[in-house]
């Protein structure tokens, strides 16, 4: 007769063997590490080397990139995009304009901002017109008066307005390369041109 004592036995040593299979199956090796694989990411403007008035003069010859050689205003008063970018190229300071909101005098165009117009170019393949950097009336504390920002009215050949096919991209890839006031059609003051600045 099968008493309980020894079918609670016999269950044990069941469920004992069951466990030490299930055990003997578990490899005891650790998994793999997974690889990991690093993110190919286009060249930043950390690719475009040389001084700033090095970087000026590679600009001021782009096929790629014109310069304005007046103001939006009509004015020619030496302080155009191509007076701008020329004036870094020879070592000196940028001429701001000396009417409406300017503030006359001369800046410094910011190395930053250099290498941002450049990369667009030569790395991204853009083309496009620079209507004003540090001349031309802007608001009183405008980054424009700091060479801080340049203003693009013409991208691939495209008058900038809100049916410019290409200016959204452009300005995205501004914002990718440092410009933290990047400003286009659908802005209040920027139907007509993208204005792209750094921080101060």
């Amino acid at each position: 007769m099968i008493t309980q004592r020894f079918v609670k036995v016999l269950i044990l040593t069941i469920f004992s063997a069951y466990l030490s299979s299930c055990a003997s199956k578990v490899d005891p090796k650790p998994l793999p590490k997974p690889v990991l694989v690093k993110k190919v990411s286009s060249p930043k403007p950390s690719s475009i080397t040389g001084s700033k008035a090095q970087i000026a003069h590679r600009i001021l010859k782009h096929p790629k990139i014109i310069l304005r050689r007046n103001q939006v205003s009509g004015r020619s008063d030496g302080a155009s995009s191509y007076d701008s970018i020329r004036q870094t190229s020879q070592g000196h300071s940028a001429k701001r304009s000396s009417y409406g909101n300017a503030k006359s005098g001369y800046t410094q165009l910011d190395k930053r901002m250099l290498k941002g117009m450049l990369y667009l170019a030569d790395v991204k393949g853009y083309s496009f017109h620079v209507s004003s950097i540090a001349g031309g009336s802007h608001s009183p504390n405008s980054r424009h008066n700091s060479g801080l920002a340049f203003d693009v009215n013409y991208i691939n050949g495209v008058k900038v307005n809100s049916r410019n096919p290409y200016f959204r991209k452009f300005m995205s890839t501004c914002r990718s390369l440092g410009a933290t006031e990047v400003l286009g059609p659908g802005f209040k003051g920027h139907s007509g041109h993208v204005h792209v600045a750094w921080p101060r």
